[in-house]
């Protein structure tokens, strides 16, 4: 007679932790996803004001007017949820600023990017007295400017997406400064 006999099937230990183990691991993966509608939105809100400083940079060093403008191409046509960051040539004629992660223009179009698909542009603002534009552009000084170089008087665009808060994205007028 055998001292160790083989067993079959798993003992009602081991059934209780792969079930404890299962549960925890769905309640992870549900607490994620309930979230994912914020935390889309935030990466949304983050890139925004991160190319919103890059145009300032690119102002300050090169010393040229640069800027975004939203829900147009630069090429003064139509497009929503979309903003480009240009290099001021003229009325209609800016040119798109070169993307640093991957070449190519630096447009982002919220309808098509998988990352930020569904997040749209609502009330781009960017204010001399009452006249308010969707264009926001940067001097050599980084000053945050109307397209003829007036200083602003406030800015501001919003980001929205389903199931989550919108976000303000906020530029301080004198200074550039992004808050959100």
């Amino acid at each position: 007679m055998p001292l160790w006999r083989e067993e079959q099937g798993w003992t009602l230990i081991e059934l209780v932790l792969v079930i404890i183990m299962v549960v925890i691991l769905a309640a992870v993966i549900s607490a994620s996803f309930q979230n994912y509608p914020a935390i889309k939105l935030n990466g949304a809100v983050r890139r925004l004001a991160s190319d919103i400083r890059f145009a300032q940079q690119l102002a300050m060093t090169r010393q040229v007017r640069h800027g975004v403008v939203f829900n147009l191409t630069v090429t003064c046509a139509a497009a929503t949820n979309t903003y480009t960051v240009f290099e001021e040539v003229g009325a209609c004629t800016d040119t798109p600023a070169r993307n640093p992660s991957g070449g190519g223009n630096l447009t982002v179009d919220y309808n098509t990017d998988a990352q930020f698909q569904g997040v749209t542009i609502t009330s781009p603002s960017f204010c001399v007295g009452v006249i308010c534009t969707g264009i926001l552009e940067y001097n050599a000084l980084g000053v945050a400017t109307d397209e003829n170089g007036t200083q602003l008087t406030s800015g501001s665009v919003t980001l929205n997406y389903s199931g989550a808060a919108s976000r303000t994205v906020t530029v301080i007028p004198s200074t550039g400064r992004i808050t959100y």
